[in-house]
């Protein structure tokens, strides 16, 4: 457990209403029980602060969910997946224009999701 990596779910907009964490024993319970009704749409595993419990968690989450999910057969194996490491970021990384390469980032994300159908993915 990291010191001072407080949980503050209320602060990044519709989590609460919406989302699900998996570092407490309750929210690891909710995603157990949630994980067997979803049936399509879109799972998010995001890091939502510069400070978080345990760095390998949210990657092995979103491994561990993809092979849950093609399992249960809720994952085509044809959706084209992209993958950037930054070696420099920080707290918003992608949304501060810097001269870090990092700074195209929600481009690269608007061009992959229209790639997939899902926007008209135009970039910037």
């Amino acid at each position: 457990m990291v010191r001072g990596a407080d949980m503050h779910p209320e602060a990044t907009p519709g989590l609460v209403e919406g989302g699900n964490e998996f570092y407490t024993v309750a929210g690891a319970e909710a995603v157990r029980d949630v994980l067997p009704r979803f049936e399509h749409g879109q799972a998010l595993v995001g890091v939502t602060g510069k400070t978080f419990k345990c760095p390998p968690a949210p990657s092995e989450a979103a491994l561990l969910l993809h092979d849950y999910l093609v399992d249960r057969g809720r994952r085509a194996a044809t959706v084209p997946v992209e993958f950037h490491l930054y070696a420099n970021g920080g707290h918003a990384f992608g949304l501060r224009r810097t001269t870090s390469a990092v700074t195209r980032w929600p481009e690269l994300v608007e061009t992959w999701l229209g790639t997939i159908g899902t926007t008209s993915g135009q970039g910037r």
